[in-house]
Formats: C-alpha cells, sequence, structure tokens
C-alpha cells in the first residue's frame, strides 16, 4: 500500500514537484512562484476532489472489484482517499 501512497499523497520532493522544477527551468520568470507551487502541490493530498478524481469506481472499475474482493485491502480507503470499499463487500 505504500506504492499507492505515494501516488496519492504529493510530496514536496516527489515526481510532482519535479515537474515543476522543470516548468520553472523552462519558463524562469516563474521561479518567484515556486515556494507556492510546492505549497499548492503538497496540500493536493488533503483535498477531496483531487483524491477522488485519481481513483474511482467509474473510471477504474476492474481495479475497485479486486480491492472489494481483498481481505488484505480492507484499509485501503486510509491511503486512498477516494476508494471507499463497496457495502457488498464488508
Amino acid at each position: 500500500m505504500a506504492f499507492m501512497r505515494d501516488m496519492t499523497a504529493p510530496k514536496a520532493n516527489g515526481t510532482g514537484m519535479r515537474v515543476v522544477r522543470r516548468l520553472i527551468q523552462e519558463f524562469p520568470r516563474l521561479a518567484c512562484h515556486e515556494a507556492q507551487f510546492a505549497a499548492d502541490l503538497v496540500a493536493l493530498r488533503d483535498d477531496m476532489t483531487f483524491q477522488r478524481s485519481l481513483f474511482t469506481r467509474r473510471s477504474n472499475p476492474l481495479a475497485f472489484e479486486l480491492y472489494d474482493q481483498e481481505p488484505a485491502l480492507t484499509h485501503l480507503g486510509a491511503v486512498i482517499r477516494g476508494y471507499e470499499r463497496s457495502a457488498s463487500t464488508v
């Protein structure tokens, strides 16, 4: 589940920030906004709209079906905030 946590909880030194740094490298005038970009990026870990946009039953039905069936993933919702275990498997 650590892998999934890394994907859904952006960090100031993670992949998203590397993209921001590359953007700033290509557009140096944005450098004055780097701290705000980093703060906004990290804030996505608690943004439910963002979290739900990553993984939804509608866009990933097979994955969610498999998550629901796997007892080891009972608490996956703590890692993938957009995931709610199906009532039929609880």
